[in-house]
């Protein structure tokens, strides 16, 4: 007799480590517009219904949302990014959080956010 255990599918929804924030133009002029993006993904084993909401905070500025409208099937990713006026040169913390209100069931809820530093280039540094 063969037993085994089987887990519920469920999605799991993170920002891409390393790799998952960038900024639009990569040099941004101040004062100007910045477009910042995340790769979200689906690490689960269940496809994690959309709207997907991302929450995007650069220390000391107001935190931004934008949404990706689909679906994320397991082991896909998607886009997300919201633009608005550059930060003065210096040194700020970009942090972009997948499902910030944990509105979707997921497997880990900790490995929801990435941060990068945004330094006097304006370009995000991952922090890993």
């Amino acid at each position: 007799v063969l037993n085994k255990n089987v887990g519920a599918c469920i999605a799991d929804l993170a920002i891409a480590s390393c790799s998952g924030l960038s900024t639009s133009p990569a040099t941004p002029a101040f004062p100007g517009t910045v477009t910042y993006q995340a790769v979200v993904m689906n690490s689960g084993s269940a496809t994690a219904n959309g709207p997907i909401i991302v929450a995007f905070n650069i220390s000391g500025h107001a935190t931004l949302t934008a949404s990706y409208p689909g679906s994320l099937a397991p082991g896909a990713s998607a886009n997300v990014q919201v633009s608005t006026a550059s930060v003065a040169p210096g040194t700020a913390t970009l942090t972009a959080s997948v499902d910030p209100d944990n509105l979707l069931e997921e497997a880990m809820e900790g490995n929801n956010s990435a941060t990068a530093a945004i330094c006097a280039d304006l370009r995000p540094q991952p922090i890993c």
